[in-house]
């Protein structure tokens, strides 16, 4: 029986009609069984099922850190957020980019993502010259970057020489439109880089600068 129970019971009997009276020895058994009753109560002592039940709760809750951790999937993009015919591009590169050797889109990604320029791919790449092997292009807050890769150092060098400013074209990002231009030479990497914020565009040359390391 619960302590509260008990008592009311307790005290229901000494106010209850006595028929032939309480003995001396009832009185105080009843008087000691009640102040019992009282300091179970006080004490928060507990029935055997509620015990029990608290001891399960205990039980089930998780152990710190036994969550699993949630990041971000290696080179995981999202629509949500970005500007209209862009995704965001949201982690680093995984395993199976190599960062080292020659640039390629995943590490040139890495790089952005982990200098925490929050880049977004835009889904209309700028036109591929014939030298060229590959472009994209990436909106970098108010700044846009067009980044051609080549077979190797070599072909990017001899497109220079050849072509010059004629590589990169027109901004779509309207922020971008007749601001700064600026272009970033790096192994087999060739970026044109338009921005109003000449930090902003330094900061961003300054990312690509660093050549990855020797295979």
């Amino acid at each position: 029986m619960h302590p509260s129970n008990l008592i009311r019971a307790l005290l229901q009997g000494r106010s209850g009609p006595r028929a032939g009276g309480v003995s001396g020895a009832e009185a105080v058994v009843r008087r000691g069984v009640l102040c019992a009753g009282v300091l179970m109560l006080a004490t928060g002592c507990t029935s055997d099922d509620e015990a029990a039940a608290r001891t399960d709760s205990i039980v089930a809750a998780p152990a710190v850190g036994s969550r699993p951790a949630v990041g971000t999937p290696p080179g995981a993009v999202d629509r949500a957020g970005a500007r209209p015919g862009a995704v965001r591009v949201l982690g680093a590169a995984g395993s199976d980019c190599e960062l080292v050797g020659m640039w390629r889109a995943c590490s040139v990604e890495d790089r952005f993502v982990r200098a925490g320029l929050a880049p977004q791919r835009v889904d209309t790449a700028p036109e591929v010259p014939a030298e060229a092997a590959e472009a994209w292009r990436y909106w970098l807050g108010d700044a846009e970057v067009q980044v051609y890769l080549f077979a190797d150092e070599r072909a990017r060098a001899e497109a220079e020489r050849t072509l010059g400013d004629a590589i990169g074209e027109p901004p779509l990002l309207e922020a971008a439109r007749g601001a700064q231009r600026a272009h970033v030479s790096s192994g087999n990497l060739l970026a044109v880089v338009y921005g109003p914020r000449p930090r902003q565009v330094e900061r961003i040359t300054l990312t690509l600068s660093a050549a990855l390391p020797a295979g």
